[in-house]
């Protein structure tokens, strides 16, 4: 940890792309005043902000008239493209103060993540503050109401992440540019809702990340073998009780989405997890004929993929990365997992195997 006179010196002597920082928002300003000097190098910016007691808001520090931030030029940060707003250290945020600060730093910018908080009314202001978006984030946004007011048609992947509604109007004229979208609810859902919100999605999607209840994965997999054909990634995370895909709903994926590439099969929460009914139905995913793009795996461990990975790796002629995903804290289960993971490599060396014991719930 070191202080921000400490930062700005170092942001001052080093030509910096990439810059992530944690700081309170009091300090906003000397430090984008510190980064305009790498106006032409400076690409991406991460800022986690953390708030103290009786100070100001980020509104009214921005609009300090006597304050740094009226000396910075116009367009102070012309090749800025990524910008991520963490505010996992906030009880609230406003928009008076986000609006501000893409003032400063949205013009040029590519892709904006507003992480753990999202202020309300925030969808109406991008158009005009970020019109070059073509990657949003947005967590915990407010109304479907204030998500209708942004369109673009240049938005290629969106992230809506503990989001409190459903999308209830067509992404497919809201945004018909769009490729990927990832979508983590506040609330479950239910089998129509699901159903529902896959049918509002744009045809020619080829990234989708969902998630659902656990038992209502074959809704999903069904779901988006009926309206998706052109899928490439599907990730489904699911939650709330044990759940399993049947063997059905993984054959009319197969021969529905004859382009997916990767699939990736999760759970918010290691104790209740999304599970095959048998191997044999897990060993299907070796199967060319079925999945004849198929090349990337992300799995969560569990019994049926355990027995049934020796098999796939043996018989797969189109997978090249497999990912098996495990908690850190699973000390002994681990080292056997590395083990197994090794020998697996070594005797299948044109398939990238790997444990991550990083795991997270989707959001």
């Amino acid at each position: 940890t070191i202080n921000v006179r400490t930062v700005i010196k170092y942001i001052k002597i080093v030509p910096i792309k990439r810059v992530q920082i944690h700081c309170f928002i009091t300090d906003i300003p000397v430090i984008l005043y510190a980064l305009a000097d790498r106006r032409n190098t400076l690409t991406d910016l991460d800022l986690t902000l953390t708030n103290i007691a009786h100070s100001p808001s980020l509104e009214r520090i921005l609009s300090d008239k006597k304050g740094i931030i009226e000396q910075l030029p116009e367009n102070a940060f012309p090749k800025l493209a990524y910008l991520s707003i963490d505010s996992s250290h906030l009880s609230h945020v406003h928009l008076g103060g986000r609006s501000k600060l893409l003032d400063i730093l949205g013009r040029n910018l590519l892709k904006l993540s507003f992480r753990n908080l999202s202020p309300d009314g925030v969808f109406a202001i991008l158009q005009s503050k970020c019109p070059k978006l073509v990657h949003l984030r947005m967590d915990k946004a407010h109304s479907q109401n204030d998500f209708e007011k942004y369109s673009s048609t240049h938005l290629l992947h969106l992230e809506l992440c503990r989001c409190p509604f459903l999308l209830s109007n067509s992404l497919s004229i809201q945004f018909p540019s769009l490729k990927s979208l990832r979508f983590s609810p506040a609330n479950r859902l239910d089998a129509s809702q699901i159903m529902s919100l896959v049918e509002r999605l744009p045809i020619n999607l080829l990234e989708l990340s969902m998630e659902i209840p656990s038992t209502l994965a074959n809704v999903l997999v069904n779901a988006v073998s009926n309206a998706l054909y052109s899928l490439k990634k599907l990730h489904i995370c699911g939650s709330h009780e044990t759940g399993f895909i049947s063997r059905e709903s993984l054959i009319l994926l197969g021969n529905a989405c004859r382009s997916l590439q990767s699939l990736q099969i999760t759970c918010a929460y290691m104790v209740n997890p999304l599970l095959f009914n048998s191997p044999s139905d897990f060993t299907l995913l070796e199967s060319s004929q079925l999945f004849p793009c198929l090349s990337s795996l992300h799995l969560t461990i569990c019994d049926v993929v355990l027995s049934g990975l020796p098999g796939l790796l043996a018989h797969s002629t189109t997978l090249q990365n497999v990912t098996l995903l495990c908690r850190k804290n699973w000390i002994p289960q681990n080292i056997a997992l590395e083990r197994m993971c090794t020998e697996l490599s070594m005797q299948y060396p044109h398939i990238k195997l790997e444990l991550d014991m990083n795991f997270s719930m989707v959001g």
